[in-house]
């Protein structure tokens, strides 16, 4: 297929059906930004693996590789927001096929991560070390990177709670997005 965001795509998916996943990059204002930092690599596929332990993305800092699982049970989504008693923002969601967009989001959350360490790595030393103490989920509480990626899904999907219960995440979100000169559109 046709790389689009990445200099090659991987899916299950057919062609149409990947194009369409991948869209909710423009939608929330990524478009642009990915032609110009493109990951290497997307996969979407039906399960992604970490040490043998199935997990719903991955996101390689060195590679700038992403993996999508498109698999959802039933408690990975429909959760109710209550700060830092639901494991991630993609839980959230009401749905598996909305859960699994969050994921993306969230893993393209670290590619800007990764994308501002090149860019201004005095502003990247900084957000690794905002406390993560505030984070919004349970994931984001694990490390400086997770809870930057989780502050980026919150952000999108998100931002009035994360502007209530993390002003330090949303303070570090919006001058990175600034620093990155991205207006990140709000998706519900």
């Amino acid at each position: 297929m046709q790389p689009l965001f990445a200099q090659q795509i991987e899916s299950v998916l057919s062609s149409d059906e990947t194009l369409a996943f991948l869209q909710i990059c423009d939608e929330l204002g990524l478009g642009t930004f990915l032609v110009q930092c493109p990951l290497t690599e997307i996969s979407l596929v039906s399960q992604v693996l970490i040490d043998a332990k199935a997990v719903n993305g991955f996101y390689n800092y060195k590679t700038q590789e992403l993996e999508i699982s498109l698999f959802r049970t039933a408690q990975d989504f429909g959760h109710l927001y209550r700060k830092q008693r639901i494991w991630s923002i993609s839980s959230l969601a009401l749905n598996a096929k909305a859960s699994i967009a969050r994921t993306l989001v969230h893993e393209l959350g670290h590619h800007l991560h990764r994308v501002l360490w090149d860019v201004d790595s005095t502003m990247f030393r900084q957000t690794m070390l905002i406390p993560t103490t505030d984070s919004l989920t349970q994931y984001g509480l694990l490390s400086a990177q997770e809870h930057f990626a989780e502050t980026f899904a919150a952000f999108v999907f998100h931002r009035v709670e994360l502007f209530m219960d993390d002003s330090l995440g949303y303070a570090m979100m919006t001058s990175v997005l600034a620093r990155l000169g991205l207006e990140i559109k709000e998706l519900l």
